[in-house]
């Protein structure tokens, strides 16, 4: 099955893959010959704070938004 491409113009731009990318980066740096190195107290509190500075600034989306986001996006998996 071939996959389309993330275009642009979508709702869910570059910011959403640029943050995707470092998120999959922050996951592959924490790797160390095959064994994944847990994450601290620290930085899982510090991730909950962006979460929740994130979602004080009305950056997040709904559970709904997000899934109607996604068929509108992937409607061709459908």
């Amino acid at each position: 099955m071939r996959m389309q491409n993330i275009t642009t113009d979508s709702p869910y731009d570059t910011n959403v893959i640029e943050r995707s990318k470092t998120a999959s980066q922050a996951c592959t740096n924490r790797q160390d010959a095959g064994n994944v190195i847990p994450y601290t107290m620290e930085e899982l509190n510090a991730r909950i704070d962006e979460a929740e500075a994130e979602i004080e600034r009305n950056e997040g989306k709904t559970f709904s938004e997000m899934m109607n986001g996604f068929r509108k996006e992937l409607s061709w998996l459908l």
